[in-house]
């Protein structure tokens, strides 16, 4: 109780704050690297990112990670300038739509229909 007054009372901002740590923890990045994002800087990362949504590791290549301040004192986690969830949004679609080729010609062919067998 006393810890939740201190967070909106004096510090508006820390609640907020709190949470994009938990999130950038989620994902996978340093807690180095969250001190310095709260900050304003940019970092350019390579490696996975965990998305908890879709249960899975996406790959990065090069994307610049930030977190911008909203006008309404919270923040969003932001890759190449696209908030994470819909970046993860997008990651998941671009797997999906390289899969279903493979999957269309996996598929077995069309038997042509049996007869079966007469009795007389």
């Amino acid at each position: 109780m006393l810890l939740d007054n201190l967070k909106t009372k004096p510090f508006p901002e820390m609640a907020a704050m709190l949470k994009m740590n938990d999130d950038c923890k989620a994902v996978g990045l340093q807690p180095e690297m969250f001190k310095n994002l709260i900050y304003g800087k940019t970092y350019n990362v390579t490696g996975n990112l965990y998305s908890e949504t879709h249960r899975k590791n996406f790959h990065a290549e090069k994307v610049k990670v930030n977190i911008e301040r909203a006008s309404d004192n919270s923040f969003r986690l932001c890759v190449d300038g696209i908030e994470i969830s819909e970046w993860f949004n997008m990651k998941h679609r671009e797997s999906r739509e390289a899969l279903r080729p493979q999957v269309r010609q996996m598929q077995t062919p069309v038997m042509p229909k049996r007869q079966g067998i007469r009795m007389r």
